[in-house]
């Protein structure tokens, strides 16, 4: 009764466990025990994956079967208190029962005993090389998870960190670099497949932070006033927003989008008049016209340009027509005064014959 192996439903009984249970020393576990958390293992670190397989035995991640909470119950301590002896024996163990979950199968073919050996014995042979009797391979392996073991604890802390973190951040771009940075951390991989969670967890709040900027935005240009100074500010947002933000994902684009068409149009009504006067106050140099020349550009960058768009490129057109003339007279005052004909008023005039 002892060595009973039982179907898939045994996975379940694994995945349950509560990290924190622990026994005073090393247990071999039973043939049930020992084959159930293979398979639970196998499930989750899908070695089926030969790209897989290569990462866990060449100790740059943890098999999931040796982290406290799925180790512990099963061996009464944790990885890091077994022995190389100790590891020996459960590889015989393990090709002990892998011969006994063969001979269970025979009498009970069923999808579920099939799914039950097809995990386990790869996860047997994984991690103990069950009996193989390559020991030496076995301990080589062995010692690399040990230190994985120590990597996975760091992670831990690190995850935890980050969580506490994570609820003190508030959106902004500052914060999101934080993020990014967090989801860069490599120790991260060591947490096996708690380490996608985490990072989903992190996803989460960064999106979150990215359309809360977004609509904040979007909100600042509905209120901004319809000024020419509020328009700038609202053409700025629209350009900050799209540098810093614009390859990121958000569900936001849309609300912002349309506040920016409705804010603009609104405030470049308002705001034509401040244009022109602004305009007006240049003076008609190179720079000043060259100023004009591209002033409807500069100020609308982007599309969509506002739906009155074609008077601020008139009030452009008009007022480099004006600085046109302003030129011809400033050019006519400067040849008169160097021929010393400033005072024309009192100059008179001679007809064809000298008549006066």
């Amino acid at each position: 009764m002892a060595n009973r192996i039982p179907g898939l439903a045994g996975l379940a009984l694994l995945a349950g466990l509560a990290p924190g249970i622990a026994h005073a020393e090393f247990q071999a576990p039973t043939c049930n025990a020992l084959v159930n958390w293979a398979a639970a293992g196998n499930v989750a670190d899908k070695l089926s994956s030969g790209a897989n397989y290569r990462v866990f035995q060449g100790g740059a991640r943890l098999f999931s079967g040796l982290m406290d909470r799925n180790f512990v119950p099963v061996f009464g301590v944790p990885f890091d208190q077994v022995t190389d002896a100790q590891l020996t024996a459960l590889s015989a163990l393990s090709g002990d029962c892998r011969l006994k979950l063969r001979a269970a199968w025979q009498k009970q073919r069923t999808a579920a005993m099939q799914n039950l050996v097809s995990h386990s014995e790869s996860y047997l042979y994984a991690v103990f090389f069950a009996g193989s009797k390559q020991t030496a391979q076995l301990l080589k392996v062995m010692a690399l998870q040990r230190k994985a073991y120590v990597a996975y604890g760091q992670a831990v802390e690190v995850k935890a960190a980050q969580e506490a973190e994570l609820a003190t951040l508030k959106p902004s771009l500052e914060s999101i670099e934080r993020v990014r940075a967090m989801q860069g951390e490599k120790l991260l991989a060591f947490l096996g497949s708690d380490a996608d969670l985490h990072r989903q967890n992190l996803d989460r709040h960064l999106k979150g932070m990215v359309d809360g900027i977004i609509v904040r935005n979007a909100t600042a240009m509905r209120e901004a006033p319809a000024t020419l100074e509020g328009l700038r500010k609202i053409v700025a947002l629209n350009v900050d927003t799209r540098k810093d933000l614009g390859k990121m994902r958000s569900s936001s684009w849309t609300v912002f989008n349309t506040a920016y068409a409705d804010s603009i149009n609104k405030a470049a009504a308002g705001a034509i008049d401040g244009f022109k006067a602004e305009l007006a106050a240049l003076p008609p140099t190179d720079e000043g016209m060259a100023t004009v020349r591209k002033s409807p550009v500069t100020l609308f960058p982007y599309k969509p340009v506002p739906a009155n768009y074609a008077a601020y490129q008139a009030a452009a057109r008009d007022r480099l027509a004006a600085m046109g003339v302003e030129r011809k007279a400033a050019a006519c005052a400067d040849t008169l005064a160097k021929r010393n004909l400033t005072d024309i008023a009192g100059i008179k005039l001679l007809g064809a014959r000298g008549e006066s």
